[in-house]
């Protein structure tokens, strides 16, 4: 029942949650051409798909592969996500231009926080610190194998004896900074493309579509962050489970674990919360645009 829960329990909270968000707020939501509904649906149907299957193979890795291979996919674990996120953001980038181009002369300086709803600005800038400083912080833990990668994690006892598991080190952070570099640039680029038309005739339906899919951008963004630190915090949580016993003499048999140890159940927790969260943010953007809205709503739109 543990393994299941691990797997599919993200996903499925994600779901039902974004499903409730979905149904009390979808007649505040504007509805998007459909170029920008399309584009968005395949993105987010595609990145799930893969999200979904990946998440549960690394929980419990299946089929017929080789062990070297289980190992190469099995560190990939940490920037799987955010290749995911790439992927999504790509095939957003052409509904970040104007299809309308109508307009008059725009007096007013527009900026790339122009449409930029000021809660998700700050929800997506708070995931992205919390993803830096777990790195950091884990980073400056880790010590170099045998080869100089920097991935492991040493425990030392006061009589000598010492321990060492695997921690997310730089060895793997770095490929993930530089994904990171990436995903932050590409959003950067779209909503420039999104606030630099001049606003269509209908000045105030513009606004509306701009910032529907500047929020869309950065749930998306948000979402592939969240799961990355998930992956983390749950590796994290590993190492913290590390232990080593040793004669201490008089005292007997003793143990030493890692120096977060206490942390351990908390960073689990985390990272639960975090995955389903990245799941719940990519599931309220595809339901946003492939789940009708009602009559009514549909018809306000028309004839606003």
């Amino acid at each position: 029942m543990t393994i299941p829960l691990m797997q599919y329990g993200p996903v499925v909270v994600g779901l039902a949650f974004a499903s409730l968000v979905w149904l009390l707020r979808r007649r505040s939501w504007p509805l998007l051409s459909p170029w920008c509904r399309g584009w968005t649906a395949v993105g987010l149907l595609v990145v799930l798909v893969f999200a979904i299957v990946w998440n549960a193979w690394v929980t419990f890795p299946a089929g017929n592969l080789s062990v070297a291979a289980v190992s190469t996919l099995f560190d990939l674990r940490f920037a799987f996500p955010l290749v995911l996120c790439l992927v999504a953001l790509a095939l957003l980038l052409p509904t970040a231009r104007n299809n309308d181009q109508r307009g008059g002369v725009e007096l007013s300086r527009r900026t790339l926080a122009t449409f930029v709803p000021l809660p998700w600005a700050i929800f997506t800038i708070a995931a992205l610190t919390a993803v830096l400083a777990v790195t950091v912080l884990a980073g400056t833990m880790s010590r170099p194998d045998e080869d100089g990668r920097y991935l492991i994690y040493e425990v030392d006892a006061a009589t000598g004896a010492s321990g060492s598991t695997t921690i997310y080190g730089w060895f793997y952070s770095v490929l993930c900074l530089v994904l990171i570099a990436v995903i932050v640039a590409l959003v950067l680029v779209q909503l420039e493309l999104i606030s630099r038309p001049a606003l269509a005739i209908d000045r105030d339906a513009d606004i509306t579509q701009r910032t529907a899919r500047a929020r869309n951008l950065l749930s998306v963004s948000a979402g592939g962050l969240l799961l990355h630190l998930g992956a983390v915090l749950l590796s994290l949580y590993g190492t913290s489970t590390v232990r080593i016993g040793f004669d201490a003499g008089t005292a007997g048999w003793a143990e030493v674990g890692a120096s977060f140890a206490d942390l351990g159940p908390l960073l689990l927790v985390a990272s639960y919360i975090s995955v389903a969260t990245g799941f719940t943010l990519w599931c309220l953007v595809l339901l946003s645009v492939v789940a009708p809205a009602s009559k009514r709503h549909m018809a306000e739109m028309a004839t606003a």
